[in-house]
Formats: C-alpha cells, sequence, structure tokens
C-alpha cells in the first residue's frame, strides 16, 4: 500500500520538525517539545513537554498518526506509545549524506518524495557551491578546527558527529579524537595536544569567550592565541537537518574568508 500523507505528526525534536516544515507539511505539526524553535511559526504549536523528558500522555492527547524524533534517545518511548497504538520513527543522522537520507525516507514515509527529493537537491547545490569556491584549497591551508560544546569540562564534536563531516565539507581539518563517542569529553592536557588553530562555538558572548581565553588547556591553543573563534547560531550549528548547506556554507565562509 502506498504511504498517506499524514493528518497529525508530532515531532519531539527540533531536527525532525524543522524536516517537517521543509516538506510542506508544517499545517500538519500539532505538537512539538519545548526545543523546537524554527521556523518561529512553531513556537505557537502546543508542547509535548522538554525535549529530553517528554509527556507521553500529551503526545497521546494529540492524537497524532505520526510520531517522529531524532536520536536513540528516544527508543525508551516505543513501547509506551507503541502500547497505546502509536509508533515512533526514529532518524539519528550522523553523517551530512544521512542526514540528505533522513529527508528522502521521511518523504517516502509521508508522501512527499517529489518536495524532499527537491529539497535534497537544493541543499546538495549549496555543499556544490561551496566546494566549487574551495576549489584548489590544499590540506595543509585548511584550518585545523574543532567545534567546541561545553568549555568546562570540554566537550567537543567527535569524528563520529555530523558536525565532523560539517568542519570536512566547509574546507577546514579535523582533530583525530581517539574518543568513540559522538561528542567526548577531553582533560586539558588532550585540548593542549590537538591544539586546533580555530574553535567553533555556538551562541557564546563575548564574556564567556574571555572565561574560555584564561582556562587550562585552552589557553594554550593557537586558537585561542590567535582569537580565532567562530560564533554560529546555537540552531544552525546543532542540527542536522534541512539547513545543513547553509551550515556548511557559512562555516566555510568563516574558516576560508579570502574564497568568500
Amino acid at each position: 500500500m502506498a504511504p498517506q500523507k499524514p493528518k497529525r505528526i508530532v515531532s519531539l525534536t527540533p531536527v525532525t520538525t524543522e524536516m517537517m516544515f521543509a516538506l510542506g507539511l508544517g499545517n500538519r505539526v500539532k505538537g512539538v517539545s519545548q526545543a523546537c524553535d524554527y521556523p518561529e511559526v512553531v513556537c505557537n504549536i502546543p508542547k509535548t513537554g522538554p525535549v529530553f523528558k517528554p509527556d507521553i500522555e500529551k503526545i497521546i492527547s494529540f492524537k497524532p498518526d505520526l510520531v517522529l524524533a531524532q536520536g536513540d534517545f528516544f527508543d525508551s518511548l516505543k513501547v509506551p506509545l507503541a502500547e497505546k497504538g502509536l509508533e515512533l520513527k526514529l532518524i539519528d543522522p550522523a553523517t551530512v549524506a544521512e542526514i540528505l537520507d533522513s529527508i528522502l525516507w521521511l518523504g517516502e514515509l509521508t508522501d512527499t518524495g517529489e518536495k524532499a527529493a527537491d529539497l535534497v537537491q537544493s541543499i546538495q547545490n549549496l555543499i556544490n557551491e561551496t566546494k566549487s569556491l574551495l576549489a584548489g584549497l590544499k590540506q595543509a591551508e585548511k584550518p585545523l578546527t574543532m567545534r567546541l560544546m561545553e568549555a568546562d569540562p570540554p566537550i567537543v564534536a567527535g569524528n563520529n558527529s555530523f558536525m565532523s563531516d560539517v568542519i570536512r565539507l566547509a574546507g577546514g581539518r579535523n582533530p583525530y579524537i581517539p574518543h568513540s563517542s559522538a561528542y567526548p569529553r577531553l582533560n586539558p592536557e588532550e585540548i593542549a595536544r590537538l591544539n586546533p588553530e580555530a574553535l567553533w562555538i555556538c551562541g557564546w558572548n563575548r564574556e564567556e569567550l574571555q572565561v574560555l581565553a584564561g582556562l587550562p588547556g585552552w589557553r594554550e591553543t593557537r586558537a585561542i592565541k590567535d582569537q580565532r573563534l567562530l560564533v554560529l547560531p546555537c540552531g544552525l550549528s546543532c542540527r542536522a537537518g534541512p539547513r545543513v548547506g547553509v551550515l556548511i556554507k557559512k562555516l566555510a565562509g568563516a574558516l576560508n574568508p579570502d574564497r568568500f
């Protein structure tokens, strides 16, 4: 049987909410988490509770025919929702290619396959445009770039995160971080040894950046000494969603301004 366009969608994570709106299904989204804030109209949609503590009874009250979330954290909701006759669909993209695949899969699931293909092509066009602007950039010219999630204790985006892929596509080099976690916690000695040339940060103010500059490990890095701190919006930086092409181009411009 061919998939049918869902009439009532509950989205428990910002990434899946953005994907639904990008696929033209925003008017069918009946419930979202408190963390969902893009596009702006999402702020007016009833909430299911905090992103990592959704209220199952509220989810049920929205009478959804599709419940979506991103990440294996939400596996624990599958059984209680199934007991109420609801099936939870999960995505968990760890690379840019997997983001595009997730969009196409959701397009099939929601009978918006053509829209999904167009969306993926528009993202790929932005990536290709960025790639053209960076053509000829030698490996040694690419800044050693670290995505900083938390400064104290140090938590960074590891080599198994989609952000690592974004850095690569934006004309940066990833430091090799010998941790299997997508977002490992490092010690100050590891930070100093990795010695990034640029730090990609989201949403920090001037005072927070000044504190970072004085912390052990960080203060020894070239990024701090050269004040090469790239601050991008959190909603753009942290979400493996349909704005990833925009993110790649913005980060590429910050890392390699002479190419843009």
